[in-house]
């Protein structure tokens, strides 16, 4: 049974445009109200089922496949922890920005103190003294 709060998936597929391989996503479209809040109990149920039923087979985080996020293509790979998924898909952003617009000797020291240090220190915690984070569809089995 599908999740009635996300697009049906109706179509996907693959093209050539005569340079490369395009990959493409129909669903079904759903209207959105912006101008109500949701519910909250509803919103948070819809969140709480996600969490609880959208488990990623294998248990790791990432994908056998390259995903997009705008005109950035995601690493396709598999990593054990969230800490490891999580600093990957950083990565990718940090090679889009410095691909787009070149770079910084000080954002560079930023970015390797957050990754090396920030990100190990806030996340590790959570998958240590025999915590565990499960992949999820929410937050990045992915």
């Amino acid at each position: 049974m599908w999740d009635s709060c996300s697009p049906e998936p109706t179509g996907w597929g693959v093209y050539h445009d005569g340079v490369e391989d395009l990959h493409f996503f129909v669903g079904e479209f759903h209207d959105l109200d912006l101008a109500t809040a949701p519910d909250p109990v509803e919103l948070v149920g819809k969140l709480v089922n996600l969490h609880l039923n959208g488990a990623v087979p294998g248990g790791k985080y990432g994908w056998d496949v390259p995903t997009g996020f705008a005109s950035m293509q995601r690493t396709a790979q598999w990593d054990d922890t969230w800490v490891k998924g999580f600093t990957r898909q950083l990565q990718d952003v940090i090679n889009m920005d410095n691909n787009t617009n070149g770079r910084d000797p000080r954002l560079d020291a930023a970015r390797k103190q957050l990754i090396e240090a920030v990100i190990p220190r806030l996340l590790g915690a959570l998958e240590s003294d025999g915590r565990s984070i499960e992949p999820t569809l929410v937050h990045g089995g992915t």
